[in-house]
């Protein structure tokens, strides 16, 4: 993190680390048949998990050109 020692910087994203990895923080899908999942990958921290040997996943990426944020 700019303007802060590697220490501190690791501090701080370790306790955001901490935060984002509370329950009432994160969403685990339930995968059914035909679920179609979207995520905004600007707007959210997340960690892929496995699908198993016996599941399939595809996963389709687009990335979107933008001058400016919605929030500004």
């Amino acid at each position: 993190i700019l303007g802060l020692s590697t220490q501190d910087s690791r501090d701080v994203i370790g306790q955001i680390d901490q935060h984002l990895s509370l329950p009432k923080n994160s969403y685990q899908h339930q995968w059914k048949p035909g679920d179609l999942l979207v995520a905004d990958n600007f707007g959210v921290a997340h960690q892929a998990i496995p699908v198993g040997k016996t599941s399939n996943r595809i996963l389709h990426r687009t990335t979107i050109d933008a001058t400016s944020v919605w929030w500004r």
